[in-house]
């Protein structure tokens, strides 16, 4: 039956165009799986994040999925995975989703180099000194928004030479993704389930990390 699963989720991320090779890829949601989310409001920042420019408003693009680097929190009131988060209220999902997220910040110390750990303060810092800002051109960008109709998703960018450059870009974000996103493969009721090169009960094969608590299905219980 195992294996029976793992056929079938094989088969299900080559429909979606995965790469069962690349985690970063298989781990990232689609904003928009629901067509209603037609907006992106990008806060764009500028001379690597330490000026706020304007409220970037643009098409949503399904080829961007990647870099918007996607991925729905744990905790419905707590930050999503990255600073990307499907709008709610503008208030409400810029100061608990986005700015939530940069207020995390010392938890990556250490764990991403002290170049990308000063970028990240970097963009936590602008935002909080240009808030009321960034939260009015927000709101006059989602007033414009058809809201009973379409949806809009948020995220953070940073121009470079004149293009946009998404979090997705960023090496340092894509290690904080997968750290964050995989957390919960490994750790839950108070302990932690990781095992370094190691063989997976369900492919059979050596790997540099297998998980304990990947629960496919809902009835799936650990037992100590």
């Amino acid at each position: 039956m195992i294996e029976a699963i793992k056929e079938i989720g094989g088969y299900s991320l080559e429909k979606e165009d995965k790469d069962l090779g690349c985690p970063l890829e298989i781990l990232i949601e689609n904003p928009a799986a629901n067509d209603t989310y037609k907006h992106v409001l990008i806060i764009l920042l500028k001379e690597n994040g330490r000026l706020f420019e304007k409220v970037e408003w643009v098409g949503y693009e399904k080829a961007r999925k990647n870099q918007y680097l996607y991925k729905k929190g744990s905790s419905g009131n707590g930050p999503d995975v990255t600073p990307t988060s499907r709008v709610t209220e503008i208030e409400k999902t810029f100061n608990k989703k986005i700015l939530a997220w940069f207020n995390k910040v010392e938890e990556y110390d250490g764990y991403i180099d002290k170049e990308e750990y000063e970028l990240v303060k970097t963009i936590n810092k602008t935002l909080k000194n240009n808030k009321e800002e960034i939260l009015k051109k927000l709101k006059e960008t989602d007033s414009q928004i058809d809201k009973k109709k379409e949806k809009s998703i948020v995220t953070v960018g940073i121009e470079d030479n004149g293009k946009i450059k998404y979090i997705g870009d960023f090496p340092l974000f894509q290690k904080i993704f997968l750290k964050d996103a995989k957390i919960n493969f490994y750790e839950k009721y108070g302990t932690s389930s990781i095992s370094k090169d190691k063989v997976c009960s369900v492919c059979c094969k050596q790997k540099a990390e297998v998980y304990g608590f990947v629960d496919t299905y809902s009835f799936y219980t650990v037992e100590f």
